[in-house]
């Protein structure tokens, strides 16, 4: 084999996988959207099922999706969002290229409380964690009560996606918005950036650069694939590590002190755990019902800093939820691109 095709065989298996996060109806989908650069996936609003999408690269594009009667469909990317409501799971296979070595999962959630082991190891199974807020919203403490229950399961990378900025009034109240948020989540995210989540926007990204810039897609595909970089090199933002210029120029966030990062699973820990998730959500995994906590309500840590993990064995399960990691080999990546095929 040639190092040429050693290389090119190695990019291919170059993966980093993202958990795309947040509460119902916080913009996920909006936020796949941006980066697929087109309005492809549905959103939730009022519909009966609550499909989790998973988005992964391949030269050719394509939707499946599988429906509650268990009928399955190739949907056409041409009018995919309509064809796509009421699926329970979908796969999208793009053939953008600033997506190759990224495999996108959605996770939603509802409450700290009725969080799920199949949740914990979703994220826990990601490389980088992208947490979506409403920017009318942001910030809210039910979604950091969320996060400071998967405190021990989040990767070290995570990016705050603030989603609907197109719903702000003006400027002045995103740039008012973003300063908040900058002060109050630098223990949590490395970075963050808005999502304007208008159709007739992520239509025409499709087509021309600068309508995706201006969705944000642009901005966030920049901001994993520098993640994926730091992965590669080894180092982490919030563990103290000299950031790339490409993440510290105009960011504004401060770094978190080592110890935030040393509350973390370390990384080597974590492969037990992604082989035991690629497991659990190589076919779909039904949980059960919720059941109630005895006490206050609040996670056992939030009560007592002394308390032990919220994933403990007698962590309680929740609601049905649909996942899927693929099973996946990581190794070095090469050059981003930002070209669709």
């Amino acid at each position: 084999m040639s190092s040429h095709e050693a290389k090119s065989k190695a990019d291919d298996h170059a993966i980093t996988r993202v958990a795309v996060c947040g509460e119902v109806s916080a913009g996920k989908s909006t936020v796949l959207n941006a980066l697929l650069r087109d309005w492809l996936l549905p959103d939730n609003l009022g519909a009966p099922v609550r499909a989790a999408a998973t988005v992964r690269w391949r030269a050719q594009a394509g939707i499946d999706a599988t429906y509650p009667d268990q009928s399955q469909r190739d949907i056409p990317v041409q009018g995919a969002s309509d064809a796509l409501r009421g699926a329970e799971d979908i796969s999208v296979w793009t053939a953008r290229r600033h997506l190759r070595r990224f495999v996108l999962q959605e996770v939603p959630f509802t409450t700290a409380e009725d969080l799920t082991d199949a949740q914990f190891e979703a994220v826990r199974a990601s490389d980088v964690l992208v947490w979506v807020t409403i920017a009318s919203q942001a910030w809210r403490l039910t979604e950091r009560k969320i996060l400071d229950e998967l405190r021990d399961a989040r990767p070290s990378m995570a990016i705050l996606a603030i989603s609907r900025a197109d719903k702000l009034r003006t400027d002045a109240d995103r740039a008012d918005l973003m300063d908040r948020v900058k002060r109050e989540t630098s223990d949590y995210f490395d970075d963050a950036t808005f999502i304007f989540g208008a159709r007739s926007g992520l239509r025409k990204a499709s087509r021309s650069r600068p309508a995706w810039q201006g969705t944000g897609g642009a901005d966030l595909a920049d901001k994993l694939e520098a993640c994926r970089r730091r992965l590669e090199e080894g180092s982490s933002p919030r563990g103290g590590s000299t950031p790339s210029d490409d993440r510290a120029e105009g960011s504004g966030l401060s770094l978190a002190p080592a110890e935030i990062l040393a509350a973390q699973m370390p990384r080597q820990a974590t492969q037990k755990a992604d082989e035991a998730a690629i497991g659990v959500f190589r076919t779909r995994r039904a949980v059960a019902a919720p059941v109630s906590e005895a006490g206050t309500g609040r996670a056992p840590h939030l009560a007592d800093p002394g308390a032990t993990s919220p994933h403990a064995p007698t962590a309680k399960r929740g609601r049905r939820l649909n996942l899927w990691i693929p099973e996946i080999e990581k190794s070095p990546g090469s050059t981003h691109d930002h070209s669709s095929i």
